[in-house]
């Protein structure tokens, strides 16, 4: 976790305190009381450019990565919750705008949220519709270009004074999201008093009477209103929401420590009381931990991690709950004094509230959090049993370590080795779910043929019935074609997040075919190193460059039939009863190493370029340098096989060790990431650490950190060796040879010579 904020965003964040506390907090209680935002108010904030902070500077905005917009939130939320709340809700409209907005949209509104002209707000909630946005009744009717809206939205932030509103009602196709202006014939608002909390956020009612709205204020395409238009939105508004309560922990914290030193009782300042300060140290506590949860969230968002989304409704939860309880201690600290006017904690005890019912309500982040945790930890992904043992491969490529590395652009270029497949209009023509046959695309078939040839894998990403689309591809005959096909009613990008995770590989090793450019839109946004394909294009991607890797072995034409046998084991290892070791002796594992031979250097290179989590240097050899190190006298180019009672696992690993005069020296040594959980990762170095010991040599290693490889660092460490040495990106370690490691006793391990 990154804590440490760059010059640029501490400047920003002593900028923005600076503002909170002059032009801000001495005003809020006064706001609060009179239960409105003066117009000078939201003036100063987009005269300021704090309106615009996170609009694209092409459009006038301000640019800013999501650490610093964060930041910004938390000032506000520390002095204000209401001013706050308008930030959320004006760059929530803004980045959907932004997200999903026609070119002509852009230039029409960014500009003009940037400077603060048009102030927006965010219409969604109903009476009867809060969690569940897909349940709206407002109803959107085409009408000749234009669309007429009819229905009731309350709840709705600064509605009472907002200029544009996004809009998401029910149409034809399903949510269809609609920007309005305020003056439009039959919109008329009503504001909401007597809040609990931000009581100055002008929250309002509004309603639409046969309100006609021009069909180019159309914001994506029907159907799309709440899965891709207010999901970005709210997404967003969780992520400043959860920043502003880190302010709100912030400002109970200063309020509470300055009282408890002031206010004297039994002969002493209350902070000398035990009870006071363990108030205070939950509050001091949950306010750092708040503020790492929410730095964590940003700086995935800036990275565009997928984990952004579960990092993000972590931290809303957290620091939201946290801030109840710190506003509920503030309050009882300050006693009597804390349940009237004259102190700000009777304030920030209602806004808190508020914060655990905005943005996903504290028990609607409790479900959705679990669920992330059981998608993290499903069997496919590492099985209790492979998790005790703790040798596995680890199971995530992060995507913010891969960005700041190479670009976009340069991880596109990188060998595809699987294929993710939409199936809809996609794999067959038609919708399975809604018309009466569909038919499959032979190009489609010829595809995955000639890709499966060359070791390329496949997989779906499809939202549909899993059971009617899994009996769709068997009786076409080509579901054998596909692994951990992710079928089900979420967003395609989590789906392609879960196939690369299920098969152990890098996302920039992924390309997903679609028909839907929204779709591909998606999976682009939130995996910026995927390669989208248009799947009018799918007789085309055999020709693709990203789809001839330079070897066609043996390993690779059997690499589907390889995972497959992987999944038996894997399920066979979730059924087993008995202990880890016990399964892994049942297996029947015979593990063998020798000198590569010349049939064996296409499957060495391929696994120096396929393989990054387990090479121990991040370095690739070609075919004609490894032929050179395996003819070389001073060279031991060694190359080690792993069968099974279920079959193969093909050439599993590579070894490249300079015999010197006494030293000798691993320059390379790797380990295919799918025989990982099956305890082998330390067999081969351990076969060195004998071999070097007999030999009566020193044994040395090269270690050549990268954004994936660490549990190689932690296998060498693990095996005894410790850095002697740096010289400039290679560390140098060497084994002392205080133990000699016994090849486990579960596997029959061959040496050839």
């Amino acid at each position: 976790m990154t804590t440490t904020l760059t010059a640029e965003q501490a400047q920003a964040q002593k900028e923005f305190r600076a503002f909170a506390d002059t032009r801000v907090a001495p005003y809020a209680d006064a706001w609060h009381r009179a239960q409105r935002t003066p117009p000078e108010a939201v003036r100063l904030l987009a005269d300021e450019g704090l309106l615009g902070l996170p609009v694209p500077a092409e459009y006038g905005g301000g640019g800013s990565d999501a650490v610093t917009l964060g930041l910004l939130a938390a000032e506000l939320g520390r002095a204000c919750s209401s001013l706050r709340s308008l930030l959320t809700v004006h760059t929530m409209v803004a980045h959907a705008v932004a997200r999903w907005g026609t070119r002509a949209q852009k230039d029409t509104w960014l500009p003009r949220l940037a400077r603060g002209e048009r102030v927006a707000a965010l219409a969604v909630s109903e009476p009867g519709t809060g969690s569940d946005a897909s349940a709206v009744t407002t109803r959107v009717t085409r009408d000749g270009e234009d669309w007429i809206l009819d229905g009731h939205k309350k709840w709705i932030t600064y509605g009472e004074t907002a200029d544009l509103f996004l809009v998401v009602g029910r149409g034809e196709q399903g949510p269809t999201a609609l920007l309005v202006e305020r003056g439009t014939p039959g919109l008329r608002t009503e504001l909401i008093e007597d809040m609990i909390g931000i009581r100055a956020s002008m929250t309002a009612h509004v309603y639409f009477d046969h309100c006609r709205v021009p069909g180019e204020n159309l914001l994506a395409r029907p159907g799309l209103g709440v899965s891709h238009v207010t999901g970005a939105a709210l997404d967003l508004g969780r992520y400043t929401v959860g920043w502003g309560c880190v302010g709100i922990l912030d400002a109970c914290l200063d309020a509470s420590t300055d009282y408890a030193a002031e206010r004297v009782q039994f002969g002493v300042p209350i902070r000398e009381h035990q009870l006071v300060r363990r108030m205070i140290s939950e509050m001091y506590t949950s306010a750092r931990a708040a503020r790492l949860l929410s730095l964590e969230a940003g700086r995935l968002r800036d990275a565009r991690d997928p984990g952004a989304l579960a990092a993000t409704s972590t931290a809303k939860y957290f620091a939201s709950t946290a801030a109840a309880r710190a506003a509920t201690d503030a309050v009882q600290i300050h006693g009597a004094n804390g349940c009237g006017p004259d102190y700000p904690v009777q304030r920030l005890l209602g806004d808190t509230k508020v914060m655990e019912v905005i943005e996903g309500s504290s028990q609607l982040h409790q479900v959705g959090l679990a669920e992330y945790a059981f998608q993290e930890r499903a069997p496919f992904r590492r099985t209790p049993a492979a998790a005790a043992r703790g040798s596995e491969c680890p199971m995530t490529t992060t995507t913010e370590t891969t960005t700041e590395t190479t670009t976009a652009t340069t991880l596109k270029t990188t060998t595809v080795k699987c294929v993710v497949w939409d199936l809809d209009n996609t794999v067959w023509d038609g919708v399975l779910l809604e018309d009466a046959e569909v038919t499959l695309r032979p190009e489609v078939v010829e595809t995955l043929r000639i890709l499966d040839e060359r070791g390329i894998l496949h997989s779906v990403a499809s939202r549909n019935d899993h059971a009617a689309a899994m009996a769709k591809l068997e009786e076409f005959g080509i579901a054998e074609y596909f692994l951990y096909p992710q079928i089900n009613w979420g967003n395609k990008s989590e789906s392609v997040q879960a196939v690369a995770k299920a098969i152990n590989i890098g996302l920039d090793t992924l390309a997903f075919v679609d028909d839907q450019p929204f779709e591909r839109d998606e999976v682009a946004f939130a995996h910026p190193q995927v390669r989208c394909i248009d799947a009018v294009d799918a007789a085309g991607i055999p020709d693709l460059p990203q789809m001839h890797p330079r070897f066609v072995t043996a390993d690779s034409r059997e690499r589907r039939h390889l995972y497959r046998a992987d999944a038996q084991r894997n399920a066979a290892e979730e059924s087993h009863e008995g202990t880890s070791e016990e399964f892994l002796a049942s297996l029947g594992m015979r593990f063998t190493i020798g000198p590569a031979e010349e049939r064996d250097l296409q499957r060495a290179e391929e696994l120096t370029v396929r393989t990054n989590q387990l090479n121990a240097t991040g370095y690739t050899y070609s075919y004609e340098e490894l032929d050179a190190f395996r003819r070389s006298p001073d060279h031991d180019l060694l190359v080690a096989g792993l069968e099974d009672r279920y079959g193969t696992y093909g050439k599993i690993g590579l070894s490249l060790v300079e015999r010197g005069e006494g030293v000798w020296t691993v320059k390379l040594l790797l380990m295919s990431c799918r025989v990982m959980s099956r305890g082998v990762g330390s067999v081969l170095l351990g076969h060195l650490i004998r071999e070097a010991h007999r030999a009566g040599a020193k044994l040395r290693a090269e270690f050549v950190p990268t954004d994936r490889n660490r549990t190689m660092y932690i296998t060498y460490k693990f095996a005894g060796f410790r850095e002697i040495a740096k010289k400039g990106d290679i560390a140098v370690l060497e084994n002392d040879f205080s133990r000699i490691p016994e090849f486990p006793p579960y596997m029959d391990v061959t040496v050839g010579s």
